[in-house]
């Protein structure tokens, strides 16, 4: 190692002083002991795998976010579907009602048959608030999974981090 700085060339010149300024510039800083290199060399490998995990962690967030923004966008759509499907079963179960109602010789603007009526708007607004309450926990769901892939990160970032830092103090005592 000592060949490959400069400063260690020029001192091996001196010959039998060569020891005196070795320790000299070692003191000094001027050159690197080989347990400062290895050191070195070592962190700078643990900070560009540490980049490397932190890099691929974002990648798979925006990845996670893409594929949650995705699915709330399948839920909205289908939401949407589904209040124009129970709309048009409503209207014509009504128009069905009324027609029953006529053929059997009932008014639809009675008590009764308004009571039916009105049971079936009743039934149709429980479905959507039902069908609401489904969304809310699918959305509640993705927004944990968004949670924990975050949560994950920070977690694996931190103990790379730290099993870093103890490799670095185990094997060279800092």
């Amino acid at each position: 190692m000592a060949g490959l700085n400069p400063i260690s060339t020029i001192i091996e010149g001196f010959g039998s002083a060569a020891p005196i300024l070795r320790v000299a510039a070692e003191e000094t800083g001027l050159i690197q002991s080989e347990q400062d290199i290895a050191r070195d060399a070592l962190r700078d490998q643990q900070d560009f795998a540490l980049t490397q995990l932190q890099q691929q962690q974002a990648l798979n967030l925006r990845l996670a976010e893409q594929n949650t923004e995705q699915e709330r966008q399948r839920l909205a759509e289908q939401t949407r579907q589904d209040n124009e499907a129970r709309q048009a079963a409503l209207r014509r179960a009504v128009a069905r009602q009324r027609v029953q109602f006529g053929a059997s010789g009932v008014g639809s603007n009675g008590g009764s048959s308004q009571a039916v009526l009105l049971g079936l708007f009743d039934e149709s607004e429980e479905d959507q608030e039902n069908r609401q309450r489904l969304d809310n926990l699918r959305n509640n769901a993705l927004d944990q999974d968004l949670s924990q892939v975050r949560a994950r990160n920070v977690f694996e970032s931190t103990q790379a981090a730290q099993r870093n830092q103890l490799a670095l103090s185990t094997r060279f005592g800092n």
